[in-house]
Protein backbone atom coordinates (compact mmCIF):
# COMPACT_ATOMS: atom_id res chain seq x y z
CA UNK A 1 0.00 0.00 0.00
CA UNK A 2 1.12 3.77 -0.94
CA UNK A 3 0.49 7.30 0.90
CA UNK A 4 -0.89 9.26 -1.26
CA UNK A 5 1.29 11.53 -3.32
CA UNK A 6 3.02 14.88 -1.23
CA UNK A 7 2.59 13.09 2.39
CA UNK A 8 6.38 13.29 2.04
CA UNK A 9 6.58 16.09 0.10
CA UNK A 10 8.70 18.78 3.03
CA UNK A 11 10.80 15.54 4.34
CA UNK A 12 12.00 15.13 0.43
CA UNK A 13 12.96 18.66 -0.21
CA UNK A 14 14.79 18.39 2.72
CA UNK A 15 16.65 15.73 2.03
CA UNK A 16 17.16 17.30 -1.54
CA UNK A 17 18.23 20.31 -0.37
CA UNK A 18 21.13 18.86 1.86
CA UNK A 19 22.57 16.53 -1.08
CA UNK A 20 21.50 13.43 -0.39
CA UNK A 21 21.11 11.13 -3.34
CA UNK A 22 17.94 11.47 -4.85
CA UNK A 23 17.80 7.10 -5.19
CA UNK A 24 18.73 7.21 -1.86
CA UNK A 25 15.56 9.48 -0.84
CA UNK A 26 13.00 7.78 -2.96
CA UNK A 27 13.88 4.28 -1.50
CA UNK A 28 13.92 6.36 1.70
CA UNK A 29 10.23 7.36 1.26
CA UNK A 30 9.19 4.20 -0.07
CA UNK A 31 10.10 2.65 3.26
CA UNK A 32 8.54 5.12 5.29
CA UNK A 33 4.95 4.43 3.05
CA UNK A 34 5.57 1.18 4.14
CA UNK A 35 5.36 1.92 7.86
CA UNK A 36 3.09 3.86 7.67
CA UNK A 37 0.54 2.01 6.47
CA UNK A 38 1.68 -0.95 8.60
CA UNK A 39 1.42 1.93 11.72
CA UNK A 40 -2.57 2.78 10.65
CA UNK A 41 -3.75 -0.83 9.68
CA UNK A 42 -2.37 -1.43 13.42
CA UNK A 43 -4.02 1.72 14.96
CA UNK A 44 -7.67 0.58 12.69
CA UNK A 45 -7.46 -2.95 14.41
CA UNK A 46 -7.46 -1.65 17.76
CA UNK A 47 -10.26 0.11 16.98
CA UNK A 48 -9.86 3.67 15.99
CA UNK A 49 -12.05 5.10 12.76
CA UNK A 50 -9.72 4.94 9.85
CA UNK A 51 -8.98 9.22 10.38
CA UNK A 52 -8.10 8.89 13.93
CA UNK A 53 -5.76 5.68 12.98
CA UNK A 54 -3.94 7.70 10.02
CA UNK A 55 -3.40 10.85 12.26
CA UNK A 56 -2.07 8.36 14.94
CA UNK A 57 0.48 6.85 12.70
CA UNK A 58 1.78 9.59 11.50
CA UNK A 59 2.41 11.13 14.83
CA UNK A 60 3.81 7.45 15.99
CA UNK A 61 6.00 7.66 12.44
CA UNK A 62 7.86 10.91 13.63
CA UNK A 63 7.85 14.45 12.75
CA UNK A 64 10.11 15.35 9.70
CA UNK A 65 12.85 16.80 11.23
CA UNK A 66 13.30 13.87 13.14
CA UNK A 67 12.94 10.99 10.42
CA UNK A 68 15.64 13.57 8.34
CA UNK A 69 18.19 14.05 11.17
CA UNK A 70 19.70 10.34 10.84
CA UNK A 71 20.10 11.16 6.93
CA UNK A 72 21.40 14.42 7.37
CA UNK A 73 24.22 13.68 9.64
CA UNK A 74 25.34 10.79 7.63
CA UNK A 75 28.20 12.47 4.93
CA UNK A 76 28.05 8.97 3.24
CA UNK A 77 24.77 9.77 1.85
CA UNK A 78 25.30 12.62 0.21
CA UNK A 79 25.76 12.36 -3.91
CA UNK A 80 28.46 13.14 -5.60
CA UNK A 81 27.65 16.04 -7.02
CA UNK A 82 26.78 17.59 -3.70
CA UNK A 83 29.71 16.26 -2.59
CA UNK A 84 31.90 17.97 -5.14
CA UNK A 85 30.29 20.08 -7.24
CA UNK A 86 32.94 21.91 -8.86
CA UNK A 87 33.75 18.34 -10.18
CA UNK A 88 30.80 17.80 -12.32
CA UNK A 89 30.40 21.15 -13.21
CA UNK A 90 33.73 22.46 -13.49
CA UNK A 91 35.90 20.04 -14.80
CA UNK A 92 33.65 17.13 -16.39
CA UNK A 93 31.73 19.52 -19.21
CA UNK A 94 35.11 20.06 -20.85
CA UNK A 95 36.30 16.16 -20.93
CA UNK A 96 32.38 14.92 -21.66
CA UNK A 97 32.17 17.89 -24.85
CA UNK A 98 35.34 16.69 -26.63
CA UNK A 99 34.52 12.96 -25.67
CA UNK A 100 31.01 13.59 -27.34
CA UNK A 101 32.69 14.56 -30.89
CA UNK A 102 35.75 12.35 -30.51
CA UNK A 103 34.36 8.95 -30.13
CA UNK A 104 31.06 10.04 -33.07
CA UNK A 105 34.43 10.63 -35.05
CA UNK A 106 36.68 7.66 -34.43
CA UNK A 107 33.50 5.36 -35.25
CA UNK A 108 32.95 7.12 -38.66
CA UNK A 109 36.39 6.75 -39.46
CA UNK A 110 36.56 3.13 -38.63
CA UNK A 111 33.20 2.73 -40.78
CA UNK A 112 34.95 4.34 -43.48
CA UNK A 113 38.30 2.42 -43.21
CA UNK A 114 36.55 -1.52 -43.20
CA UNK A 115 33.92 -0.47 -45.69
CA UNK A 116 36.97 0.27 -48.13
CA UNK A 117 35.31 4.34 -48.69
CA UNK A 118 38.64 5.70 -46.97
CA UNK A 119 42.68 4.08 -47.62
CA UNK A 120 44.69 3.63 -44.75
CA UNK A 121 47.05 5.81 -46.92
CA UNK A 122 46.47 9.30 -47.12
CA UNK A 123 47.69 8.94 -50.77
CA UNK A 124 46.02 5.85 -51.39
CA UNK A 125 43.07 5.28 -53.91
CA UNK A 126 39.87 6.31 -52.34
CA UNK A 127 36.03 5.55 -53.56
CA UNK A 128 33.59 8.17 -51.46
CA UNK A 129 30.12 6.93 -51.98
CA UNK A 130 27.70 10.04 -51.63
CA UNK A 131 25.26 9.04 -49.28
CA UNK A 132 28.96 8.05 -47.00
CA UNK A 133 29.76 11.66 -48.11
CA UNK A 134 25.79 13.04 -47.09
CA UNK A 135 26.09 11.05 -43.82
CA UNK A 136 29.06 12.11 -42.92
CA UNK A 137 27.85 15.80 -43.16
CA UNK A 138 24.75 14.96 -41.77
CA UNK A 139 26.56 13.76 -38.62
CA UNK A 140 28.99 16.42 -38.14
CA UNK A 141 25.87 18.80 -38.17
CA UNK A 142 23.73 17.07 -35.93
CA UNK A 143 27.16 16.79 -33.63
CA UNK A 144 27.58 20.49 -33.83
CA UNK A 145 24.11 21.16 -32.67
CA UNK A 146 23.32 18.48 -30.05
CA UNK A 147 26.60 17.36 -27.84
CA UNK A 148 26.75 20.95 -26.04
CA UNK A 149 23.30 21.44 -25.59
CA UNK A 150 22.37 17.72 -24.98
CA UNK A 151 25.37 17.43 -21.98
CA UNK A 152 23.80 20.99 -20.60
CA UNK A 153 20.23 19.46 -20.29
CA UNK A 154 21.51 16.28 -18.29
CA UNK A 155 23.62 18.49 -16.39
CA UNK A 156 20.08 20.75 -15.78
CA UNK A 157 18.17 17.56 -14.57
CA UNK A 158 20.92 16.66 -12.05
CA UNK A 159 20.74 20.37 -10.92
CA UNK A 160 16.59 20.01 -10.66
CA UNK A 161 16.61 16.58 -9.44
CA UNK A 162 18.65 17.64 -6.42
CA UNK A 163 18.18 21.09 -5.70
CA UNK A 164 21.48 22.26 -6.18
CA UNK A 165 22.33 25.82 -6.92
CA UNK A 166 21.82 27.26 -10.64
CA UNK A 167 24.95 28.92 -10.76
CA UNK A 168 26.53 25.45 -11.07
CA UNK A 169 24.36 25.13 -14.31
CA UNK A 170 25.57 28.51 -15.71
CA UNK A 171 29.47 27.29 -14.83
CA UNK A 172 28.94 24.56 -17.36
CA UNK A 173 26.98 27.03 -19.41
CA UNK A 174 29.83 29.56 -19.33
CA UNK A 175 32.89 26.60 -20.09
CA UNK A 176 30.40 25.32 -22.70
CA UNK A 177 30.54 28.93 -24.40
CA UNK A 178 34.37 28.87 -23.95
CA UNK A 179 35.11 26.06 -26.30
CA UNK A 180 32.06 25.88 -28.18
CA UNK A 181 33.46 23.52 -30.76
CA UNK A 182 32.07 23.18 -33.94
CA UNK A 183 33.27 19.92 -36.29
CA UNK A 184 33.45 20.27 -40.23
CA UNK A 185 34.61 17.20 -42.02
CA UNK A 186 35.60 16.70 -45.17
CA UNK A 187 35.91 13.51 -47.07
CA UNK A 188 37.45 12.56 -50.42
CA UNK A 189 39.73 15.21 -50.61
CA UNK A 190 43.11 14.97 -53.10
CA UNK A 191 45.67 13.30 -51.31
CA UNK A 192 43.92 13.43 -47.60
CA UNK A 193 40.87 11.17 -47.31
CA UNK A 194 38.98 12.98 -44.50
CA UNK A 195 40.04 16.18 -43.47
CA UNK A 196 38.08 17.51 -39.77
CA UNK A 197 38.45 20.66 -38.85
CA UNK A 198 37.29 21.97 -35.18
CA UNK A 199 36.97 25.08 -34.25
CA UNK A 200 36.42 26.63 -30.39
CA UNK A 201 36.43 29.88 -28.59
CA UNK A 202 38.89 28.89 -26.72
CA UNK A 203 41.17 28.52 -29.62
CA UNK A 204 40.14 31.87 -30.82
CA UNK A 205 41.28 33.26 -27.89
CA UNK A 206 44.59 32.75 -28.15
CA UNK A 207 44.78 32.99 -32.35
CA UNK A 208 42.02 35.91 -32.86
CA UNK A 209 40.44 34.15 -35.61
CA UNK A 210 36.84 34.40 -34.61
CA UNK A 211 36.19 36.28 -37.94
CA UNK A 212 37.01 33.34 -40.06
CA UNK A 213 35.18 31.44 -38.51
CA UNK A 214 32.42 33.53 -38.63
CA UNK A 215 33.13 33.57 -41.97
CA UNK A 216 32.84 29.67 -42.77
CA UNK A 217 30.01 29.08 -40.70
CA UNK A 218 26.26 30.36 -41.58
CA UNK A 219 24.75 32.94 -39.39
CA UNK A 220 21.80 30.88 -38.39
CA UNK A 221 23.95 27.53 -37.68
CA UNK A 222 25.82 30.30 -35.14
CA UNK A 223 22.47 31.41 -33.45
CA UNK A 224 20.84 28.74 -33.53
CA UNK A 225 23.66 26.78 -31.45
CA UNK A 226 24.02 29.55 -29.27
CA UNK A 227 19.93 28.90 -28.40
CA UNK A 228 20.37 25.28 -27.81
CA UNK A 229 23.37 25.79 -25.72
CA UNK A 230 21.53 28.58 -23.56
CA UNK A 231 18.13 26.64 -23.67
CA UNK A 232 18.78 23.90 -20.82
CA UNK A 233 19.71 27.24 -18.31
CA UNK A 234 15.98 28.92 -19.62
CA UNK A 235 14.74 25.07 -18.78
CA UNK A 236 16.34 25.20 -15.13
CA UNK A 237 15.23 28.89 -14.76
CA UNK A 238 11.95 28.60 -15.14
CA UNK A 239 11.41 25.37 -13.04
CA UNK A 240 12.83 26.80 -9.65
CA UNK A 241 11.09 29.82 -10.78
CA UNK A 242 7.35 27.75 -10.89
CA UNK A 243 8.49 26.38 -7.49
CA UNK A 244 9.16 29.10 -5.64
CA UNK A 245 5.58 30.01 -6.50
CA UNK A 246 4.18 26.57 -5.77
CA UNK A 247 5.56 27.24 -2.41
CA UNK A 248 4.24 30.65 -2.27
CA UNK A 249 0.56 29.66 -2.69
CA UNK A 250 0.82 26.34 -0.31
Amino acid sequence: MRSEAGRFEGLHETLLRAGIAPRRVKRYLAELDDHLAELTAREGAAGYDPAEAATRARALLGSEDELAQSWLSNPRLKSLTARAPWLVFGVLPPFALIAGFIIPLLVLMAWGFLMGFLPVHAHGPSTVPAWFRALVHAISLALNFLVGPLLLAWLARIVWRQRLSPVWLLLATGLFLLFFIRLDIVIGSPGLPMRVSVFSNLAALFTGKWHLAMDDDPAWQFLAQLFLTLLPALWLQRRFAGARVDREFT
